[in-house]
């Protein structure tokens, strides 16, 4: 069983807050505080990612639209059963803190049972991606419901990637160590005193925040795909027989 709390739960709005606290005067717009974090999400380069269905109904052009986070698409098919879908006709399930990817895999599973050739549930859809969407060239699926297993990014309820506590200290200490910047060459002597500290901070909390939490199952399983041949050899060692 997965350990669900290696998965990130805090979002930017909260390393705003974090940063208001430890930084009282640093003045900045949400809007602008949103942009910097996610440059600076970026630059530390940690994206945390889990397994996803997505089950939605095909619109009458033959193309589907997908959720914002999606990374890879493992495999489209017709969903054996349909859950929830009179939410906006949309329902996703996603690896994280309710589901684990195995949950996720599992549930993927019960809606491939009945897999036989004179059923179309289970059976695989040909699509081709597009930016955003799939579109389906080798049949018309037009207001039918599809369900798509996909790889995608953890995110928020606003679509913005969720973090770890040492990531929210390190854009919160960024954000506010760039914005003092910006006021000393405007002019502004208040940050003058402080503005060697808030580098200290920002340069340590950036530095914590590079090495991964945790890693994810699909990380595992890059890490753990290594092929070698089975006769290779190690540094000092020899395969003479004993005997």
């Amino acid at each position: 069983m997965e350990n669900n709390s290696k998965y990130p739960k805090y979002s930017f709005e909260f390393a705003r807050a974090m940063m208001i606290n430890q930084w009282p005067m640093i003045k900045i717009q949400e809007d602008d505080f949103i942009e910097q974090a996610y440059y600076i999400w970026k630059q530390i380069g940690n994206y945390y990612s889990n397994a996803h269905i997505y089950t939605a109904k095909v619109t009458p052009d033959n193309k589907l639209d997908l959720p914002g986070n999606v990374d890879s698409i493992k495999q489209v098919t017709f969903p054996k059963y349909l859950y929830n879908i009179n939410l906006n006709n949309i329902m996703i399930f996603s690896g994280g803190s309710l589901l684990t990817n195995r949950d996720i895999l599992d549930k993927w599973d019960s809606y491939r049972v009945d897999s036989s050739i004179t059923s179309k549930y289970g059976q695989n859809i040909t699509f081709r991606q597009e930016d955003g969407y799939l579109t389906f060239d080798q049949g018309d699926f037009k207001n039918l419901y599809v369900s798509v297993l996909y790889d995608g990014l953890i995110v928020d309820e606003d679509c913005m990637p969720k973090i770890f506590f040492k990531e929210v200290l390190a854009i919160a200490n960024n954000v506010a160590f760039n914005k003092a910047q910006s006021m000393i060459a405007m002019g502004d002597p208040s940050f003058a005193q402080l503005i060697s500290l808030m580098m200290k901070e920002s340069d340590r909390s950036m530095a914590a925040a590079r090495v991964a939490e945790g890693y994810t199952a699909n990380q595992w399983d890059q890490i753990l795909d290594i092929r070698t041949s089975y006769d290779r050899k190690h540094y000092n060692r020899n395969f003479k027989k004993l005997l």
